[in-house]
């Protein structure tokens, strides 16, 4: 009998760790999403600027009725605007969370399909178990680190976060 309570012990701890690590990896998978969307926003904030910039200073028009001198701060502007961008990456940076959202609603699949597996006894638990935190640890070194003010959006608490992240603000 105490084999018997030990087995549905075990069984009853990976559950509740299985239905940890899901919350964890939905919330997880939100966050890139969340962070995506705000990086192609800043992305955007200045590429439109450029392009409308670029094409009225560049315009025959534009350059015969205003002094040249202008022209010139004008084209400084939208080059230190250009330079900014391709400093700060925004598009690379969205491309980065949401390449990390996609991974982690794979994880998050593979963990429903676990439960589902387990409810049918067609899965061994500790195989499956281990397999799934192999892949939550691969991804969470080669994913980019979310913003904190996201992460607190989603309810991560910042107490709990490393320090490279608290450093890290949209």
């Amino acid at each position: 009998m105490s084999e018997d309570s030990s087995n549905l012990s075990k069984q009853d701890s990976i559950a509740r760790l299985i239905d940890k690590w899901h919350f964890r990896a939905q919330k997880i998978q939100r966050s890139h999403y969340d962070a995506a969307k705000f990086y192609h926003k800043c992305y955007l904030w200045f590429a439109i600027p450029i392009v409308i910039v670029s094409a009225v200073s560049g315009g025959s028009l534009l350059t015969r009725l205003i002094p040249d001198w202008v022209g010139g701060v004008i084209a400084l502007v939208v080059s230190a605007m250009f330079a900014l961008q391709v400093f700060l990456a925004h598009a690379e940076r969205s491309t980065r969370h949401k390449i990390a959202a996609v991974q982690y609603g794979a994880i998050r699949r593979a963990i429903e399909q676990l439960k589902a597996d387990l409810a049918n006894k067609k899965a061994n638990p500790n195989i499956e178990v281990t397999s799934i935190r192999k892949q939550f640890d691969a991804l969470a070194m080669e994913s980019p680190d979310v913003p904190l003010a996201i992460l607190k959006r989603h309810g991560h608490n910042p107490d709990t976060l490393p320090a490279a992240a608290k450093d890290i603000a949209p």
